[in-house]
């Protein structure tokens, strides 16, 4: 067979299709090794996920045929032989391709393990804009060599079958069956770069052909067509001009959630605000969150939540600390693009955020942070939105004089271990001015891969949450991170408790976000769904389910000291007003809105959406969801993104 095809077929079309049908098997091997590797996350629908591959072969071809137009180009060259030099030059340019495709799928694999999609921008923002941190990550806490081991070995085994199918030198053929030859490839290249024959061009919509099941969907993408596609998303400004009329709906909502009050007790005017938020605190691992939990994982938590203001439906708006941290910050819904604390109009002074509303008041304003707030920007975005001080681990001479050995004093490369940040926080509120009411924001590192804690607390910790460990959940050693964390944040209280400033200060608990623990839908929700406590001993302890998110944390504090005359030019709404709540979330281009029990979301730019019910720890299904209450799901996700995302254009204009 392979020498009937070497002997009648032009060489040049040979060459060309040996190229295109090379591409074609290895992102084959890679959807493969994808599946592999998230195998637990699959059903046993086996049909359905041999169509991901039939429906994914369309968008690998998309990227086949481009990579193939170059072969095809100068194998046309008019008395172009295929010698020795021709055809080392090709096999180095193929090589090449699959080298860095391979490392990018590498990169894919963890890239959804992570977030919960596939590569998109945002490796492009945490690998080569963010700093140092991610790549030692890398090295620290995946399985480089096995990867490189994988990378190596496909490429070697591809090129050894384009070596063995290509032919070792070439005669032009007959001028028409050149001709006729070179007509069957481009037609069939000139198809294959989109999609087919059908009037518009394939995109990465066109791999979420299922309503069932997501990870079909997940399965069916390229990532390489959809890392590019997203690139160029964000290099052309999004368009989400929806409606007319989409700051008046959006007054509307945030309106409707500011009316009516819940009585929280009486504080004295401007306490001190310790806002302590936990590195990848998932609802789902939090005992006082999660009923059905089995392991001890936040017995502290679960004490102080019985005594503190708990709002039991928070969510984080995105996915990514610097997302969440914008959102807590700012008060600002997240937008598609980068975070709010990379773009460009909170590099000047004078926007609204948490520590300038403080500090507008009266307050000392300080940001902690066990690593280098470098990373992410946060120590450029901290010092110029109104942070008075910033200990971190460049900065602080507590801090800095620990080692990030990965064993006793620090994880390599996030900062050091969670106690020494929160004891350095006691030390810096006993030393406060006491005339001068101070507000800390603290955020923790170690409940974060690599999922390191002291080497002396380990097997206590362990053994503390559950004899039966199980480590083949989604994240197993997350919870032995956040026992630790648990665990200090006890001692931590027990030595506040001590200090004359306790009583006068409130202490807020929540997170930058969850971890990508359920894949049931895009940007699953469940995993968005965090802890949200108010503490101090002059509150009445309540439970709250109104739905809450980030950007409600800032109006809530300031309607409990009393300053909600604040909160006017903020997004969020304070959690002790309102009806039942919304949250507006956002991974990529997807956006999403969760409004009573029901969840709407779609992907920007793709003709993807879906509407289902927000089952959060074995509820029951909802009503059939109306299609008239379908539309306002939809037109209020719409509005609430477009007045988000352009007033924040009129913010870089200084209107």
């Amino acid at each position: 067979m392979i020498d009937l095809f070497k002997k009648y077929i032009p060489y040049r079309f040979k060459i060309t299709l040996i190229t295109f049908l090379g591409f074609i098997l290895f992102f084959s091997i890679w959807r493969l090794i994808f599946l592999y590797f998230h195998i637990d996350k699959f059903s046993e629908n086996y049909l359905l996920y041999l169509k991901s591959f039939y429906i994914g072969y369309r968008l690998d071809a998309v990227v086949a045929s481009i990579l193939t137009l170059p072969i095809f180009i100068i194998s046309y060259i008019p008395y172009l032989k295929f010698n020795k030099y021709v055809r080392l030059i090709y096999l180095v340019y193929t090589s090449i391709i699959y080298l860095v495709i391979g490392f990018m799928s590498v990169i894919d694999i963890e890239f959804f393990r992570e977030i919960g999609f596939r590569l998109n921008y945002q490796a492009q923002m945490y690998g080569f804009d963010a700093g140092n941190e991610a790549w030692i990550q890398i090295w620290v806490a995946y399985p480089i060599f096995h990867y490189l081991f994988i990378i190596l070995f496909i490429v070697y085994l591809i090129y050894s079958i384009n070596n063995i199918l290509l032919p070792k030198s070439g005669d032009n053929n007959h001028f028409y069956i050149e001709l006729l030859s070179f007509a069957i490839l481009f037609i069939f290249l000139g198809a294959s770069s989109r999609g087919g024959f059908q009037e518009r061009p394939v995109t990465p919509g066109h791999a979420y052909f299922s309503n069932t099941d997501m990870m079909a969907n997940h399965l069916a993408i390229n990532s390489t067509h959809n890392y590019i596609h997203s690139i160029m998303q964000s290099i052309n400004e999004t368009n989400l001009n929806f409606y007319n009329d989409a700051d008046n709906i959006t007054s509307m909502i945030i309106k409707k959630n500011q009316e009516k009050n819940i009585e929280i007790g009486n504080l004295n005017s401007n306490p001190n605000i310790v806002l302590l938020i936990l590195e990848s605190h998932v609802a789902n691992r939090c005992n006082f969150l999660n009923p059905n939990l089995k392991d001890t994982i936040t017995p502290f938590l679960d004490s102080i939540s019985k005594e503190s203001i708990n709002f039991r439906n928070c969510y984080a708006n995105g996915t990514r600390s610097a997302y969440g941290l914008s959102s807590i910050y700012c008060s600002w819904p997240v937008i598609p693009g980068y975070p709010l604390n990379r773009q460009q109009q909170y590099k000047i002074k004078g926007q609204t955020t948490f520590a300038s509303i403080l500090k507008d008041i009266g307050y000392e304003t300080i940001f902690m942070y066990g690593g280098d707030s470098e990373f992410d920007e946060m120590k450029s975005f901290s010092k110029i939105n109104a942070f008075d001080r910033i200990h971190d681990y460049v900065e602080d001479e507590y801090l800095k004089k620990f080692k990030l050995d990965n064993t006793n004093e620090g994880v390599n490369p996030w900062g050091v271990f969670d106690e020494f940040l929160l004891d350095r926080c006691i030390t810096i509120l006993n030393t406060k001015n006491k005339e001068t009411p101070v507000f800390i924001s603290l955020f923790t590192t170690t409940n974060h891969l690599p999922w390191i804690i002291p080497e002396k607390e380990r097997n206590k910790t362990t053994k503390s949450i559950n004899k039966d460990f199980n480590h083949s959940e989604p994240f197993s050693p997350s919870k032995i991170t956040m026992r630790y964390v648990d665990n200090k944040l006890k001692e931590f209280f027990n030595k506040a408790k001590k200090q004359k400033w306790f009583n006068n200060t409130i202490f807020i608990i929540t997170a930058d976000h969850g971890l990508n623990i359920f894949n049931d839908n895009i940007n699953d929700p469940k995993n968005g769904h965090i802890p949200l406590l108010f503490y101090n001993t002059k509150l009445n302890p309540t439970k709250i389910d109104k739905i809450v998110s980030q950007i409600d944390i800032l109006p809530t504090t300031l309607d409990l000291i009393n300053r909600d005359n604040y909160s006017s030019n903020l997004f969020g709404a304070s959690g002790f007003k309102g009806g039942g709540g919304y949250v507006f979330r956002n991974n990529d281009y997807n956006i999403q809105w969760i409004e009573n029990g029901w969840v709407y979301s779609e992907i920007i730019g793709l003709d993807f959406h879906e509407y289902y019910p927000l089952l959060m720890f074995g509820e029951s299904n909802q009503k059939p969801l109306t299609q008239k209450n379908k539309d306002i799901l939809k037109k209020r996700c719409r509005a609430y993104a477009q007045s988000a995302f352009y007033k924040q254009k009129l913010k870089l204009k200084g209107n």
